[in-house]
This record gives C-alpha cells, sequence and structure tokens, in this order.
C-alpha cells in the first residue's frame, strides 16, 4: 500500500499488488478509483539473491527473515505521484529488459500512456506546472537530475 495527499487536498491510496488506485475526498467519500491490467511477473532466482545481498547485514546483526513468505509475484506497482493539475504518474513494476517507465492518467482517472525513462527512477517525480524533475541512476549507478517539458495536446481531453 502507497499513498499521498494531493495537491487539492484529496488522499490518494495504491495497492501495489492490485493496480488500483483510488482518491477519497477530506470527508472520506470516495471520488475515482483508476485500475489497469497488468501481467504479473514471477520473482526470480536472481530477484531472491539480490534480496538476501540486500539483507546480509541484517541477518549479520541477528536479524530473521522468514524468506517463504516472500510472494511467488511481484506486485504491480511502486509508486505514484498527483500533480497538481491533477494528473497521476504511476511507477508500475516492468520487466528488467523493458527499463524504468511511468504510467500516465489524467484528472479524471484516462490511461493516457506510458513514459520511458532514461534510468532507474530515484524516489517521487516532482511535477510543476509543465516540466517534471526526477532522480533516476543510469546502469552505473550515478545519480543524475532530469528536466522534461509536458506537452499537452488540445484536441485529446487536454492531453
Amino acid at each position: 500500500f502507497s499513498w499521498q495527499l494531493s495537491p487539492a487536498g484529496t488522499f490518494w491510496g495504491m495497492f501495489t499488488g492490485e493496480y488500483r488506485l483510488f482518491e477519497l475526498s477530506p470527508a472520506g467519500d470516495t471520488l475515482r478509483t483508476i485500475t489497469r491490467a497488468f501481467e504479473p511477473l514471477p520473482v526470480t532466482d536472481a530477484d531472491m539473491e539480490a534480496a538476501r545481498a540486500r539483507l546480509a547485514w541484517f541477518v549479520r546483526e541477528g536479524g530473521q527473515v522468514d524468506w517463504s513468505r516472500i510472494p511467488g509475484t511481484k506486485p504491480a506497482t511502486v509508486d505514484f505521484v498527483v500533480d497538481a493539475a491533477g494528473y497521476v504518474w504511476v511507477t508500475p513494476v516492468t520487466a528488467d529488459d523493458e527499463g524504468p517507465v511511468l504510467d500516465v492518467f489524467d484528472p479524471v482517472g484516462r490511461y493516457l500512456g506510458r513514459v520511458a525513462l532514461p534510468g532507474r527512477l530515484f524516489g517521487r517525480p516532482l511535477v510543476l506546472e509543465d516540466r517534471m524533475y526526477a532522480v533516476v541512476q543510469n546502469d552505473l549507478e550515478v545519480p543524475f537530475v532530469v528536466r522534461w517539458r509536458i506537452e499537452k495536446p488540445t484536441d485529446v481531453g487536454g492531453w
């Protein structure tokens, strides 16, 4: 589960295993729900090895990990951000060969498309008016800031 407050003062939540987002009013009423079909990706042996390597320090310090509780499939999504105009930018889980992307939904929840990123997203992107800023890591794990201009054609519902 991931959540955030929107610039409009509403509450957004996302169930990462289902690719389902919802927006709640301050009173708790559901304003909108966004769902998207996805193909669950399997957790591979390489994924498990990487997880064991990342948690090795924890185990060395006496921590215990129940590896049997790790599901057989990856979640549908990682995170999301809602910009001031109400567009929703979702970070889906993709196959390694697909590369990092963002799925974009308009303020009424219509899927607009997928944006390819030049590297792995590091944290949440920041959307200010017609610009998006993000920190990404390249293949050498070097972080750098990228800036995009967002162009919204006027003939497709404002996008």
